[in-house]
């Protein structure tokens, strides 16, 4: 990081280097196990891994603390640290352009500036998942697999799946802290309704996980049903909230 820059605190650096220990557990039980490679790859690529991971923290922390764009660490920073790492290369250009476009609506939010309807709240959410797309793209890389955008497909249905039922776990901190919440940000549009809206919404994500699962099974490297079944175990199916 560019220190002329940039002045990340130390309790900064550390917050996200812990926080980002879930994600990479996530990214061992379910993207590794995807493709069928041992746990011990995320510890000899650690890091490439460990450090998309807490940069990616590290920049999500500084959007909530308001550190930018003088203090904190930003996208750009991030894209520096992977130019290091892995190649920049299209798909992972256009990840960080979805970074960029994150961070903006929700400094914009925070400034009371946002403005969006239940489509574009779903369609934040769906590009939130930098931090697994970026070491899905490095995984790629490094064990040289070839790039299948139907599997991209099944993850990000996955992804955003995951991040509704991980707001759904939040939702009293989350907005207490002012950070982006599905489930929060949901309810300022639907009201009342915001119960049933997000349902439909995770039903119709599990829906298209099953539909492209199914479609993915008879190719060798693929474990889509294994994925799904160990996130459920770990993840159990919560309820959705109608009244707080």
């Amino acid at each position: 990081m560019n220190r002329e820059t940039r002045t990340v605190s130390f309790d900064l650096c550390m917050g996200a280097i812990g926080k980002s220990g879930r994600v990479l557990h996530a990214f061992t039980e379910f993207y590794l196990t995807f493709y069928a490679i041992d746990p011990t790859f995320l510890f000899e690529h650690f890091s490439v891994f460990g450090c998309i991971s807490a940069a990616v923290y590290c920049v999500d922390e500084s959007v909530e603390q308001e550190l930018l764009p003088k203090k904190g660490a930003g996208i750009d920073d991030l894209e520096n640290l992977l130019t290091k790492r892995i190649e920049i290369d299209g798909h992972i250009a256009g990840l960080l352009r979805d970074a960029r476009e994150y961070c903006a609506f929700e400094q914009a939010s925070r400034a009371g500036g946002a403005e969006y309807d239940l489509q574009e709240v779903l369609r934040v959410s769906e590009i939130r998942s930098v931090d697994f797309r970026l070491m899905h793209h490095a995984l790629l890389q490094i064990a040289k697999i070839p790039y299948d955008e139907e599997v991209f497909e099944w993850f990000r249905a996955f992804e955003v799946l995951m991040e509704i039922e991980d707001d759904l776990s939040s939702i009293q901190e989350d907005e207490r802290r002012g950070g982006y919440n599905y489930y929060c940000f949901a309810r300022k549009v639907a009201g009342k309704n915001v119960g049933g809206v997000v349902e439909s919404v995770r039903v119709g994500l599990e829906e298209r996980v099953k539909a492209i699962g199914n479609s993915l099974r008879h190719r060798g490297f693929t474990r889509c049903a294994s994925v799904m079944e160990r996130y459920r175990q770990i993840v159990p199916r919560r309820p959705v909230p109608i009244k707080e």
